[in-house]
């Protein structure tokens, strides 16, 4: 089992670790538990949305055998880019397209315009000098 659990939280941004702030983390902790971290957005459904998208990737990329710092490293490299995990050469550029078709599926069956909900922002930072670590 990739995880023993799944801990979802859909927190401000300023708790969320600093590289990750645009608003979506995961990681696994030293328990085995699975943590999501998700921005608050205006919409909750949008949120939500991306809690889903970061279970699904991150449930992929551990049974893939694609490694948490794999990903670290190629985020931290391409930290300019919108969408780092969509970039040809991305470590997790299968499980990260995967997981945008399901939302891209949840928003047409809940009625929303994909590409207006890929244009949200989470809510504004609270602090430009908060952030937290992964345990």
């Amino acid at each position: 089992m990739p995880f023993s659990e799944i801990n979802i939280k859909i927190v401000d941004r300023t708790e969320m670790r600093p590289q990750y702030q645009d608003g979506f983390d995961y990681w696994k902790d030293k328990s085995g538990v699975l943590q999501v971290r998700i921005a608050k957005f205006e919409n909750p459904d949008f949120a939500f949305y991306w809690a889903l998208h970061e279970v699904m990737e991150a449930w992929r990329c551990f049974r893939d055998g694609v490694s948490l710092e794999s990903i670290e490293k190629w985020d931290a490299a391409n930290i300019a880019d919108e969408d780092p995990g969509a970039l040809p050469g991305s470590p997790y550029r299968k499980q990260h397209l995967q997981s945008m078709t399901v939302q891209h599926l949840l928003c047409e069956q809940d009625g929303y315009v994909y590409e207006e909900y890929m244009d949200a922002e989470p809510l504004p930072l609270r602090s430009a000098d908060a952030g937290v670590t992964a345990s």
